[in-house]
């Protein structure tokens, strides 16, 4: 067997063991075709050549059938067996089987049976199919395989009378050549197929390994940052009471306090912002779903901001067709309407900022009459710390994160926002709830200071804007 290691190595490892797997799932039908082909082909000879031969020939087949059957779920269990020692069995096995197909040949070349030599030819074609299916993978052992089989039958046909023996020797011939070239072919395929697909499945192996890892590393981060929010503030609230301690009647000094306390809250807010949006991506933030009142919603954020748009001599207005009964968590989608209605007054110079609900399309739209957002910037403005210039100097001008924070909630609360703006016309941010979240709504159609509402469009942004998708 010093040839194994050289078989081995020349296959390669991890084609032999895929091959060796298919060879166990399929053994059961190898045992089944040679033990068949013993009770065929003793049927049809018994009687024409020697009784002895026929039973030494057809107990050796029977027997390595045997060996066969139990050495398959051995061997297919077993760990303790090395690769040369599973391909070793396999090879002695098959090499018997083939000797007792091929030596049939030998065995009945004399019979008495008329037609011996066709019936003969017709059971080698079918046995050289099967181990053509079985050993094709593996081109030496098809090659001696198949030999075994094939050259006894060419032999005995060169010394039979029977009519046209020889060109059935040299057709049998043929097609053993023509079907090597091929099998060394399909062997070659094979064992690039069963290459790929182990450096395919350790490839994907790595990137489980590489994204846990980094998903591991993210969570860490997360829960890092969120743990240590308070510590983080601490100097901030040190510096506030050591500001408040330095005021006095003083201008300039009035003035240097009043621009630490405006630097002070510029940073708090941008370690609110950076640590919510950790805590989204940490999961440490989830939905809680309930059922309320849109038009509930809509009233809240228009008390909420009416003062602020009232000092910007803005007008800010809440409008709805009808009121509907939603599903969703009403705190977080609160917390985005609110980020985009603060949006919309700091970039709106003039005119108005509208808060509409379309039953007909489930979507919540803040609309603004305000300097709008040029195509190329579209998609940049979800991005962390993003800021487009405002139309107006803005004493909270934001730290650029409200957006990033919207697009993160909205993915947990599984809703759809878009945008679409013109320059120089305005903006139209739509939130679209997912269907499941609606009840049927009621035939109420007032707006958030009671008035009857016939038909609400703001023509300060056209149809053809552009859009972005989030």
């Amino acid at each position: 067997m010093n040839g194994i290691p050289r078989l081995i190595a020349s296959t390669g490892e991890q084609n032999l063991y895929s091959y060796l797997d298919i060879i166990y799932a399929n053994e059961r039908v190898s045992i089944f075709a040679n033990l068949t082909s013993v009770v065929i082909l003793t049927s049809l000879y018994f009687g024409t050549v020697s009784e002895l031969a026929l039973v030494a020939w057809g107990g050796v087949w029977i027997i390595n059938s045997a060996i066969q059957y139990w050495a398959r779920p051995v061997y297919q269990r077993a760990s303790g067996y090395s690769l040369s020692q599973k391909v070793s069995t396999y090879i002695a096995i098959g090499v018997v089987n083939c000797l007792c197909a091929g030596g049939s040949s030998l065995l009945f070349a004399d019979s008495s049976l008329p037609h011996a030599f066709y019936i003969q030819a017709l059971f080698i074609s079918f046995y050289f199919t099967g181990v053509f299916t079985a050993n094709a993978y593996i081109w030496p052992f098809y090659l001696a395989s198949t030999a075994t089989i094939i050259l006894p039958f060419i032999g005995v046909s060169f010394m039979t009378e029977a009519q046209h023996a020889q060109a059935i020797g040299v057709g049998l011939a043929v097609m053993w050549l023509l079907v090597s070239l091929y099998a060394n072919r399909y062997s070659f395929t094979f064992g690039e197929s069963i290459r790929l697909q182990h450096e395919r499945g350790e490839l994907l192996a790595q990137l489980s390994v590489e994204k846990r890892r980094i998903e591991r590393a993210h969570k860490a981060q997360q829960f890092f940052l969120s743990a240590i929010s308070h510590d983080l503030k601490q100097p901030l609230y040190a510096l506030r009471l050591l500001t408040d301690t330095q005021r006095n009647d003083n201008a300039d000094v009035h003035a240097l306090t009043k621009s630490m306390d405006k630097g002070i809250d510029d940073l708090e807010k941008m370690f609110d912002s950076i640590l919510q949006i950790g805590e989204i991506e940490a999961e440490q933030i989830s939905a809680h779903p309930e059922v309320f009142e849109i038009t509930e919603l809509l009233q809240s954020v228009h008390n909420t901001f009416r003062l602020i748009a009232s000092n910007q001599d803005l007008y800010l207005r809440a409008v709805w067709f009808r009121t509907t009964a939603i599903k969703t968590d009403r705190l977080l989608l609160e917390r985005i309407m609110a980020n985009l209605v603060s949006n919309a007054i700091r970039y709106t110079d003039k005119g108005s900022v509208w808060i509409a609900w379309r039953p007909q399309r489930h979507c919540i739209e803040v609309r603004d009459s305000g300097i709008g957002i040029a195509p190329e910037h579209l998609k940049g403005i979800f991005g962390a710390f993003v800021q487009l210039a405002g139309p107006l100097p803005q004493p909270d001008s934001g730290v650029g994160l409200g957006l990033a924070i919207c697009q993160r909630l909205c993915g947990l609360l599984n809703i759809k926002m878009t945008v679409r703006s013109e320059l120089g016309r305005g903006s139209v941010f739509t939130l679209t709830l997912p269907e499941s979240g609606f009840n049927p709504p009621q035939d109420t159609h007032v707006d958030g200071r009671g008035s009857v509402v016939q038909h609400v469009r703001t023509p300060t942004t056209a149809d053809r804007a552009d859009e972005y998708t989030v």
